[in-house]
């Protein structure tokens, strides 16, 4: 659990930095925070891989708030890549982290209201 609390420094570090960068050009922000989550992409072992990718992409996610198509986009990426993950315990964990990352970055939706939405993957 301490990875967990760890893994929050690490987005709290990154935020700050992408909010930096953001204070001088937005454009070079975006890019910036882009390219740092396709570079997690390429750590060697999959799951440090995977906690890192989350941590990126809970960032990402509180950058791109207006745009919903790629939230979901990013969103859908994640937990695929984590239903990859064989070991049950190791796997827990994981979609435990997963959940309280997207929780405070979701939405909540009021009871009886159906959400359809339509994703187009290129």
């Amino acid at each position: 659990m301490i990875v967990t609390s760890e893994l929050t420094h690490f987005e709290t570090y990154i935020l700050d930095k992408f909010r930096e960068k953001q204070k001088s050009n937005e454009t070079t922000a975006l890019e910036w925070l882009t390219e740092l989550y396709n570079r997690v992409q390429f750590c060697g072992n999959i799951v440090p891989r995977l906690y890192l990718l989350i941590t990126v992409a809970s960032v990402k996610l509180k950058a791109y708030k207006e745009w919903h198509e790629d939230v979901m986009k990013t969103i859908f990426d994640v937990v695929e890549l984590s239903k990859g993950v064989q070991h049950p315990t190791r796997g827990l964990f994981l979609r435990n982290y997963l959940s309280q990352v997207c929780r405070s970055v979701l939405p909540d939706v009021p009871d009886g209201v159906v959400v359809l939405m339509k994703l187009h993957f290129t």
